[in-house]
């Protein structure tokens, strides 16, 4: 079973490798880095910050370094 879910996350980073352009990584590279920061933030109790509903601004920065990178 583990080989399988192993083959198909494979098989889909071979599929998007095409996109992945230097301004996409970097768009990813700077969205994770706020997170990382949030998740400092909250660890430290200087202030909550939701981290979880904030997931999905990785995919839309993705979104938007492809588009405009």
């Amino acid at each position: 079973m583990n080989g399988v879910i192993q083959g198909g996350i494979a098989l889909a980073a071979s599929s998007v490798e095409p996109l992945m352009t230097t301004a996409v990584i970097n768009a990813i590279r700077a969205s994770g880095g706020a997170l990382i920061l949030a998740i400092g933030f909250d660890l430290t109790g200087i202030t909550r910050l939701p981290v979880g509903n904030l997931l999905p601004a990785i995919l839309i920065a993705a979104a938007f370094g492809l588009l405009f990178g």
